[in-house]
């Protein structure tokens, strides 16, 4: 998730528009974390108003090109369809799981819960994990920062707690090549983390191949020990 600064402008969501507003202060952490903007609602009355950091990374700025009046609404979408499309691919690896290996008929299906802090929903699937931090942003490239932090988190869990674990970053807008080569850097460190990019009814191939990819290494690391 974006960090703000005190005084930052930021766009949030109005009905169907955007207001520009400044960032003031900002409280909780993970899925709850929500970033307080004082706005001009008329009149000069101004109110301070808590908003998700995905709301605010989807909206833009007044006077940027826009999509169509309400398209910040899609960045909860983007986040539900990406659930949908990782569970698919999940899906369809179990039945190979369950017929190569003996004693995993009865395993627990695949399920997707809200994050922890650090990132946005995980896939628990037999003894390990999935962390993934979805990046939705039509106007800027996503930086590299975003796969700093999913490994520190992916590190956090293999190292405090044992957790069998990968972590996935998946951005609307396309990366630049360094934030692809950082996530390849850190699995030849040993911190299995992933990127791609990718937009529902687009790239659902390579999102399919890398979630794939991911998972398979997670299943090693689980049927290795």
């Amino acid at each position: 998730m974006a960090d703000y600064e005190i005084n930052e402008l930021v766009a949030v969501p109005w009905g169907l528009d955007v207001l520009q507003g400044t960032v003031v202060g900002a409280y909780g952490e993970g899925r709850g974390r929500r970033i307080l903007v004082e706005v001009e609602v008329g009149d000069g009355d101004k109110e301070t108003l808590p908003f998700p950091p995905s709301a605010l990374e989807a909206a833009t700025l007044p006077g940027e090109t826009r999509k169509s009046p309400g398209a910040w609404l899609s960045a909860a979408q983007y986040e539900q369809q990406l659930m949908e499309a990782v569970l698919v691919t999940a899906q369809s690896l179990i039945s190979e799981w369950h017929d190569a290996i003996s004693g995993w008929h009865d395993a627990p299906a695949p399920r997707i819960k809200s994050g922890d802090v650090g990132v946005d929903f995980t896939l628990d699937i037999f003894r390990g994990e999935m962390a993934i931090e979805a990046k939705y942003n039509q106007h800027s490239r996503v930086r590299v920062d975003a796969v700093d932090q999913v490994a520190r988190y992916v590190d956090y869990r293999r190292i405090q707690h044992g957790v069998n674990i990968v972590g996935l970053v998946v951005v609307s807008a396309k990366g630049a090549p360094s934030v692809l080569s950082r996530a390849e850097q850190y699995r030849k460190n040993g911190v299995p983390v992933w990127f791609v990019h990718w937009q529902p009814g687009e790239n659902e191939e390579e999102l399919h191949r890398v979630v794939t990819q991911a998972l398979r290494y997670l299943e090693s690391q689980t049927f290795s020990e």
